[in-house]
C-alpha cells in the first residue's frame, strides 16, 4: 500500500472484514456492505412515495436507491477502519496503522465516486456534483473535485470492486447535471435521511449482517 505521512509501512493484504458500525462498547458491528444494503432499501422505499419527483426528473428509483446506498463506500479505507481498536487487534495491526490517510469517510466516498464516474465517461462537473451529493450525507458539504491527501492505492481498487459488486448490473447516474439542477439538494436530502433511518438500530441491529433481500 505504501507509506503514511509518518513513514509507517502498512501491510499489503487488506483484512477480509471491514466494519461500518460499532457497538456501544466500540466493538465491530455491521459490515460496510451490510449497511450499504440497508440504506439502499430505505432509499427505495422512500422513493416509492415520491412519484412526482421521479416523473419530473426522469430518475429511476432503483438506480437512485442504489446510488444512495453507496454513501459509505468511503469506510473502506485504512484511516477509517483503524478507528476501531478491536479491528486492529483482531488482525494484529499496530496502533499507528492508517496514520497519514484520510479519516473522514465521507471525503473518501466523494473521491471514490468521482473517480468511478469519470472513468465511465461522465463529464467532470457532473461527476463532481454526483460525488458531492454522496459526500454530503452527514449534512456537511465538501468542495467538488477534492482529492485524497495521501493515495491509499489498493484500497481504492477494493472500493471500486465493492461498488461493482454492489451495483450488480445497475448503473450509476451518468446524465449531466450542474449546480443549478433543481433536484440537486432533494437527492442530497434523500441520501442523508436514508442513512439516518438505515442506521437506526431498532430496525437494523448493529450486530445483524444483511443481504439485499434481508434489508427489505
Amino acid at each position: 500500500m505504501g507509506m503514511g505521512e509518518e513513514g509507517v509501512e502498512v501491510r499489503g493484504d487488506i483484512p477480509d472484514f471491514l466494519w461500518a458500525k460499532t457497538t456501544k462498547s466500540g466493538n465491530m458491528g455491521k459490515s460496510v456492505l451490510s449497511h450499504l444494503n440497508d440504506v439502499r432499501e430505505v432509499a427505495y422505499l422512500l422513493l416509492q412515495n415520491s412519484p412526482m419527483v421521479l416523473s419530473k426528473t426522469g430518475l429511476c428509483a432503483k438506480q437512485i436507491a442504489t446510488f444512495s446506498g453507496l454513501h459509505d463506500i468511503g469506510k473502506v479505507s485504512p484511516g477509517f477502519q483503524a478507528k476501531c481498536v478491536e479491528w486492529l487487534e483482531k488482525y494484529r495491526l499496530p496502533p499507528n496503522y492508517g496514520i497519514g490517510y484520510e479519516t473522514n469517510h465521507s471525503v473518501v466516498t466523494q473521491f471514490t465516486i468521482k473517480e468511478i464516474l469519470q472513468k465511465t465517461g461522465v463529464k467532470t462537473e457532473a461527476a463532481e456534483l454526483w460525488a458531492t451529493i454522496l459526500g454530503a450525507h452527514h449534512s456537511k458539504l465538501h468542495r467538488p473535485g477534492l482529492i485524497l491527501r495521501v493515495s491509499d492505492g489498493e484500497w481504492q481498487s477494493l472500493r471500486e470492486e465493492i461498488v461493482n459488486e454492489f451495483l450488480n448490473g445497475e448503473k450509476l447516474p451518468d446524465f449531466t447535471i450542474d449546480c443549478l439542477w433543481p433536484f440537486l439538494w432533494w437527492v442530497t436530502g434523500l441520501v442523508t435521511v436514508s442513512d439516518w433511518i438505515g442506521s437506526a438500530e431498532d430496525w437494523f441491529p448493529v450486530m445483524q449482517e444483511t443481504l439485499p433481500a434481508d434489508s427489505k
